[in-house]
């Protein structure tokens, strides 16, 4: 998903640094930001499912004194800590794109001025 944001966000500073029909561009990138939005609440339940487990794994880590609810617990928290990492990148690549799409948007209206 990461490169996917990636490939946009280069599509889009390309097209705001030629200025080939904005109008359309400005439209494919507010389709792209819906998507990748979409996206972005879909990683955000699962992230919050994921700490919700380590939560769950080390209070009964702790309550049942298992040793292999620990190793449970610990499993759980290096996969949680990969979530919010790829989350966190998401969420900067989509507030970026938020960025390029409102400079899209103001060189349309700066054209419509003149």
């Amino acid at each position: 998903m990461y490169k996917y944001l990636l490939e946009q966000e280069k599509i889009l500073l390309n097209a705001l640094k030629y200025e080939d029909d904005l109008e359309k561009i400005y439209e494919y990138s507010k389709t792209q930001i819906a998507w990748i939005s979409h996206e972005r609440l879909v990683h955000l339940l699962i992230t919050l499912y994921f700490g919700m487990l380590v939560l769950i794994s080390v209070f009964a880590a702790v309550i049942l004194r298992y040793i292999l609810l620990g190793v449970l617990f610990a499993i759980l928290t290096i996969v949680f800590m990969f979530y919010i990492v790829h989350y966190y990148r998401l969420e900067n690549g989509v507030q970026r794109l938020y960025k390029i799409s409102n400079q899209i948007y103001n060189k349309i209206n700066k054209k419509d001025d003149k």
